[in-house]
């Protein structure tokens, strides 16, 4: 808010206003006057921009005095101050935002007949403001204009506003285009797609997986074989540098695969190079993994092979009951050929305890006897 009038203008400025209001009813006729023309100015925008909206008269039938609300919408456009025009001099502004209006008031000292601006108003657009226009306008009662005559002026009004241009920023991108490449993918690393909004331009990005490596079926020549060394061939992808399944040979087998020995030359399997493979690329690991898990898997063996073992391969002991005999490797050992060999074992020497115990009650019979006395 702005303010250009001293305290004794304050004082004629009420005075005006009272005037104005209060000579009707006190029966003291005042005419009306339906001339003057008022303009809200249009400008426009972008989202955060500072735009200033002039507030006009033309057809000026002069006025001395104004009490005026110019309404805006204070959810997009947050007011700023002021600024003085060619035809006020003597004014004061007072937004009420939670109303949204901005009150004009000014009280001059004799008619201002001028054609001009009023005020200009400045206001900032809110970050977050859709695309359109929002209105601005005024609105008045009769008397809200007046001259030194106290003639009430009825000046029309031509509303306008701030139109808040349609940019990235405000765009509800609610429509696209179709995807398109932006950013090839490679064997390794991901590629991009793009749309474009039909609105405003926007561009939106997502990743493509990565390709994967293709390797050729046929063999590159990496190092041709010579009579002191030997080459070198593997399968490079078709995309990058990559390469896989790479083998040695010798220019003997060269010529006996009768393959091109030639540097970067493409070569189709044949028996001679399938054999070279097979020879340095052994069976894959998971094929000797699950021979090698069978070999050390044993099956269980039936129960009546275990009963013949049992009976017949068991020499016999003393106390009748059968030595365990010591498992092969990889042999299985049931469950109760380990009970008996345990209960064997105790029976052997539960006696030899009870001996020891009877000698040792012997040797301390006379510490027990001394003790009595």
């Amino acid at each position: 808010m702005k303010t250009f009038f001293k305290k004794p203008v304050s004082y004629i400025l009420v005075l005006c206003l009272l005037l104005c209001t209060a000579l009707p009813a006190l029966g003291v006729s005042a005419a009306i006057v339906e001339k003057g023309q008022i303009t809200i100015g249009t400008v426009s925008g972008n989202v955060g921009d500072t735009v200033i909206v002039p507030v006009t008269i033309a057809e000026n039938p002069g006025i001395a005095a104004v009490t005026v609300s110019i309404t805006y919408d204070s959810s997009a456009l947050e007011f700023i101050e002021d600024l003085r025009g060619d035809v006020l001099y003597e004014y004061m502004t007072k937004a009420h935002p939670t109303r949204n209006i901005i009150r004009l008031v000014t009280c001059e000292q004799g008619n201002k007949h001028n054609n001009g601006t009023l005020v200009n108003l400045k206001f900032k657009i809110a970050d977050k403001a859709a695309p359109g226009l929002y209105k601005m306008d005024m609105i008045y009662r009769a008397g809200d204009f007046c001259n030194w005559k106290l003639d009430k002026i009825m000046p029309s009004v031509t509303p306008g506003g701030v139109n808040v241009n349609l940019t990235v920023d405000n765009c509800p991108h609610a429509s696209y285009g179709e995807w398109t490449l932006a950013a090839i993918a490679t064997c390794t690393e991901p590629g991009a797609e793009k749309r474009i909004c039909n609105f405003c331009g926007h561009v939106e990005l997502r990743d493509t997986a990565p390709l994967g490596h293709e390797y050729s079926d046929k063999f590159t020549i990496d190092k041709p074989a010579t009579e002191k060394e030997t080459g070198l061939m593997s399968r490079h992808c078709i995309r990058c540098s990559s390469f896989i399944d790479q083998i040695s040979y010798t220019l003997e087998q060269s010529d006996e695969g009768d393959f091109d020995n030639t540097i970067y030359e493409e070569v189709a399997p044949n028996d001679t190079i399938n054999d070279i493979y097979k020879e340095q690329y052994p069976d894959p690991p998971d094929e000797i993994s699950s021979e090698n898990d069978s070999q050390s898997t044993p099956s269980k063996p039936a129960e009546s092979a275990i009963d013949e073992t049992s009976s017949s391969d068991a020499p016999e002991s003393t106390d009748g009951i059968p030595d365990a005999v010591a498992p092969k490797p990889n042999d299985y050992i049931p469950d109760e050929l380990i009970r008996m060999t345990v209960k064997g074992k105790i029976a052997q020497i539960i006696p030899e305890i009870d001996s020891i115990i009877k000698y040792i009650k012997i040797a301390l019979l006379p510490l027990f006897a001394f003790n009595l006395f």
